[in-house]
């Protein structure tokens, strides 16, 4: 998750409003006097400007006849407005500067909602303004400006480093052609310093600091006259705290708090700006009491945060953001009752600011505002005495995109009493990994107050570390190279699973009384995971001491399943009518995707479950259309080819089909079906269960995706997969999960067939870990 960042001037002399600029069109386009459709665009650049505007419309056929405007009337009922008024910026005699506002219209539109079409589109036309206006034009500064700031609003979006070179490289000259003495330059300068500093606080360019702050300092001391001052002198703080953090020089963090300060004393209580100076100032004073230890700098960064969190001025991510902080911080000083408030109204601004119904992408996007809120809200909530509460806050604040699709499709759940229900086939561990330790809230049926285990090792710093470490080591032990690095890999992953049993499984499951290996013929108890934040990452399912040859392990005492929210377990759980007796099969076997490495194993899974199940549906090498046709045929399907994980975009994971270059298989895709009949999902793919570090408690993989379609049950992958083990456990799982008085598939046993089939690799292959961690279940 990201915290609310910087402050962006929207540059443009006037803003028009799609309505101002349809009406001065339409006017001129259908004749009359020379001056009116120039009074419609300038009469916009007055206060109650569409008013006026349309009024001049209305008034119009007065002044001609009424019949004149039946064309315009006739072509906005065919396209629409926006849409007509698309297809007039796009005529080449449309004037750049209406182009460069309506694009500046859009970004307005972005900031508002979250739409990213609306920022693609207002890139789009920034950059059309550029191209058509002429090089000595008065307006190109401002165009490549305008074109500038979307762009590093782009990059904020995507993360795309090529966005903020091509922004700094616009501002920088747009700055190097503007004279000291200019008094435009000020509002050039402030585009470059806020360009700069995203690349030195979020692109991993600190070089860039001092330059940011150069710029930001001369925005904020020439353009003390501007209206925008206030924006100038925040993003100046923040900027200054980069500083300090990539030079330790104690003069940026004593300035960024003088700075912060002046800032908010400049702006009145009312000013939606206000908000953001107090959360830079918090931020500041924050640094200050990490760095130094001042007890002062703590209490009041959490009056700073607590004001903008408090402010009814605060909007959207900064008051999200501000909340969060603030509970933070009051935990710091031990104020718990203060922690808790602040996390309640944390939560409570962002179910205010993700209300809006966009698509998937945009969605999950608006619902990642804020770091490591969820693992603040549930700490806060546990410090006060309320577990409960800390639950019900989990669901609140994680999954957002999918409890919305939830709730369409009549899935509600929010009291830690209708939650409980879920668990009565097994409890659900909330495991939470906060500054100084983790928690583990248990929840079973019985009625009471969840458990909570402490997990004193489960800190934070230490899971970020061990899922780095996860990662490179995965890596190595599955790319080609050296035998020894691929054997000290394995050793690294063993010590991995070791610590994750050390620092909370064992744990867990001494709390739940799994404490040793079961008997001849004992049943095998069943627990569902439910990790939040970076938790999600690590392989929980397979936690233990392998190497020694003993029972301290997951595998030896529990079958493991995964749940992004007890909501989604919930989901999977729900009642259906019409279900066949024998579930139909679908294979997707897709081993020579163009520019991808040849995979000679989906190939083998496909005959292999041709032989098992000689009724199954074999789809060899698809197409996106052929796959979405089938799958509402079929209560069991099964992949067979490559996955691709997007570290940058996450609803960019997708499944690689035939046609993947021209229409991707996407989170994004998959989350927008409905599968009424879908019971099982088996994704024999490298990564489906991958995401970053912004996105896990969004859920956005293909893992997750294919759950909220319909499945009841999904199988995937946390990492990349050996190609002849993903086969081997492939043919494991389907042979358990065959029924054995009938040839029918089981799909309800499928966590107990994954954990049989993962136990059976292990025991071939316990040097390893690799090959048999890496596959989850999800959901009943």
């Amino acid at each position: 998750m990201e915290e609310p960042k910087m402050t962006f001037q929207v540059p443009g002399g006037c803003a028009l409003s799609s309505l101002a600029i349809a009406g001065a069109v339409a006017v001129g386009a259908f004749g009359g006097p020379w001056w009116l459709p120039l009074g419609c665009l300038a009469i916009v650049a007055l206060p109650g400007a569409l008013a006026i505007a349309a009024t001049g419309v209305l008034i119009y056929p007065i002044w001609w006849t009424w019949w004149m405007t039946l064309p315009l009337m006739v072509l906005v009922a065919k396209f629409g407005f926006r849409s007509l008024l698309r297809r007039v910026l796009d005529s080449p005699a449309v004037a750049p500067v209406l182009i460069a506002n309506h694009s500046s219209e859009l970004i307005l539109h972005y900031i508002a909602t979250g739409e990213l079409a609306a920022l693609e589109e207002a890139v789009q036309l920034s950059r059309r303004a550029v191209a058509t206006a002429r090089p000595d034009s008065p307006e190109i500064d401002d165009f490549r400006a305008a074109l500038a700031t979307a762009l590093t609003m782009l990059f904020m979006r995507s993360r795309h480093s090529a966005l903020l070179d091509e922004a700094i490289e616009l501002a920088r000259g747009v700055v190097a052609a503007r004279p000291p003495d200019d008094p435009a330059r000020v509002q050039f300068v402030g585009v470059l310093g806020t360009a700069l500093w995203a690349a030195a606080e979020y692109d991993d360019r600190p070089d860039l600091a001092d330059e940011a702050v150069k710029a930001l300092r001369e925005a904020a001391t020439h353009g003390k006259h501007l209206e925008n001052h206030g924006g100038h002198l925040e993003n100046l703080c923040g900027a200054l705290v980069t500083s300090f953090t990539v030079h330790r020089r104690p003069d940026d963090l004593a300035a960024a708090i003088r700075v912060g300060r002046e800032a908010v004393a400049r702006l009145s209580k009312s000013d939606p700006q206000r908000g953001m100076a107090l959360f830079r100032l918090g931020r500041a004073l924050e640094t200050r009491y990490e760095y130094y230890g001042d007890p002062a700098a703590l209490g009041s960064s959490c009056d700073a945060y607590a004001e903008a969190a408090n402010s009814p001025s605060t909007s959207g991510h900064t008051g999200v953001g501000s909340a969060q902080k603030a509970a933070e911080m009051y935990l710091r000083a031990g104020d718990a009752n203060a922690a808790f408030a602040m996390a309640e109204s944390a939560v409570q601004r962002l179910r205010q600011i993700t209300q809006r119904q966009l698509g998937f992408d945009d969605s999950v996007n608006r619902s990642i505002g804020v770091v490591d809120l969820a693992s603040t809200v549930a700490e806060a909530a546990i410090r006060a005495g309320t577990p409960g509460r800390a639950v019900e806050l989990l669901e609140q604040v994680r999954g957002i995109t999918m409890g919305k699709i939830l709730d369409l499709r009549g899935d509600r759940a929010a009291t830690i009493e209708q939650l409980r229900q879920h668990a009565s086939q097994g409890p659900i561990i909330c495991v939470v990994a906060h500054r100084d330790h983790g928690s583990a809230l248990i929840v079973t049926s019985d009625s009471g107050e969840p458990a909570v285990v402490d997990l004193p090792l489960f800190t934070r710093q230490a899971v970020n570390q061990r899922v780095t470490a996860l990662r490179q080591a995965q890596q190595v032990a599955t790319e080609p190279g050296a035998v020894a690095g691929r054997r000290r890999a394995q050793q690294d992953v063993l010590a991995i699973l070791a610590w994750l049993w050390d620092a909370a499984a064992a744990p867990v499951l001494d709390a739940l009384g799994h404490t040793g290996s079961l008997g001849d013929g004992q049943p095998w108890p069943r627990i569902w995971w439910c990790p939040v934040g970076l938790c999600a990452l690590l392989p929980l399912h397979a936690a233990g001491h392998h190497a020694d040859g003993g029972h301290d392990t997951v595998l030896d005492r529990v079958i493991s399943s995964y749940t992004p929210t007890i909501r989604a377990l919930a989901h999977a759980r729900r009642a259906r009518s019409g279900t066949r007796q024998a579930a139909s099969v679908l294979v997707v076997s897709v081993p020579d995707a163009p520019g991808a490495p040849s995979l000679p194993g989906a190939a083998v899974e496909a005959r292999m479950l041709e032989r098992l199940l000689p009724t199954t549906t074999i789809l060899r090498s698809p197409g996106y259309a052929a796959v979405i046709e089938a799958l509402p045929h079929h209560e069991i399907t099964h992949f067979a080819c490559h996955g691709v994980a997007d570290l940058l975009t996450s609803t960019e994971n997708r499944l690689l089909l035939h046609d993947h270059l021209e229409r991707p298989l996407t989170v994004t895709a998959i989350s927008d079906l409905h599968l009424e009949h879908g019971e099982l999902a088996y994704l024999s793919a490298c990564s489906v269960t991958n995401t970053t570090a912004f996105h896990t408690d969004e859920t956005a993989h293909l893992t997750a995706a294919f759950q909220l379609a319909g499945y009841r049950a999904v199988v995937g992958t946390l990492w990349p997969v050996n190609d002849r083990a993903a086969a081997m456990i492939t043919e494991d799982f389907y042979r358990c999960l065959l029924r054995p008085d009938t040839a029918h598939l089981d799909p309800a046993a499928a966590a107990t067939a994954l954990h049989h089939a993962v136990r059976a690799h292990r025991a071939r292959h316990p040097a390893l870990p690799t090959q048999w961690a890496s596959h989850v279940h999800h959901g009943l």
